[in-house]
């Protein structure tokens, strides 16, 4: 089952949405608020994968709840709700995947849901590895990064961070080749996390990925087929 919040002060619309997610399938309704500042502590309590936003919350805006959201979070499915049209920019800056207006327009709820549905169901991949006596899992969706140091491998991943004794060719065959790849050497990326790249000399750059400080390195040998990748990936 996916999280749902919804955090909406029209008491009428908020029970409308609340059934027709719930109704849906695979959907939980976890949290359901009048304020943005109430969803908000319970996000940061426990974060869900899929929060409605009314953007005219009367004490914090919608938009400014999604933007303390995106601080910490970058993978949590965001939908404003609006009595108005118009609001197709601040929904791309806080990568929201959809806004509905006001009277709720069920079509375009189902599409959204359904394209939640669909995205998930990709993204409940596991890659396991065994370190120090347990198997890890972690989700294939959740890996930001990954770095091959002298006998083992350092995987970087929204949630943390794991060792594992195994080789970097060894890790990168678990993960999907249509938006991983390598970097160089001792780099292997999500292209999904992918914030930023800076050129620091002649031949190699900084990567910069959303949600972390981290840095991976791309060398000039494997810029070409990063390159291509990045651009597959936001073509789909």
């Amino acid at each position: 089952m996916l999280g749902v919040m919804i955090a909406e002060d029209n008491s009428l619309f908020r029970e409308e949405l609340v059934k027709e997610v719930a109704n849906q399938g695979c959907f939980e309704i976890l949290f359901v608020a009048e304020k943005g500042e109430d969803l908000l502590d319970a996000f940061n309590k426990k974060p869900v994968e899929v929060i409605f936003l009314d953007i005219g919350l009367p004490d914090m805006s919608g938009i400014e709840v999604a933007r303390k959201i995106r601080e910490s979070n970058i993978n949590s499915e965001i939908i404003f709700v609006t009595s108005y049209q118009g609001f197709t920019k601040e929904a791309i800056e806080f990568y929201a995947l959809d806004y509905l207006v006001k009277p709720l327009d069920k079509e375009r709820l189902y599409k959204s849901l359904d394209i939640i549905k669909k995205k998930y169901g990709k993204k409940e991949q596991f890659i396991a590895f065994d370190y120090e006596g347990k198997t890890v899992y972690v989700k294939v969706n959740d890996v930001v990064f990954v770095e091959a140091l002298r006998n083992r491998t350092k995987i970087y991943a929204v949630n943390g961070e794991y060792l594992a004794a195994l080789s970097l060719k060894e890790i990168s065959l678990m993960l999907p080749k249509d938006y991983f790849c390598q970097t160089s050497r001792s780099y292997v990326v999500s292209i999904s996390k992918v914030e930023s790249v800076k050129k620091v000399s002649r031949d190699s750059y900084y990567i910069f990925f959303r949600g972390t400080k981290e840095q991976a390195v791309l060398t000039e040998k494997y810029y070409k087929c990063f390159r291509e990748t990045y651009k597959k990936f936001f073509k789909r």
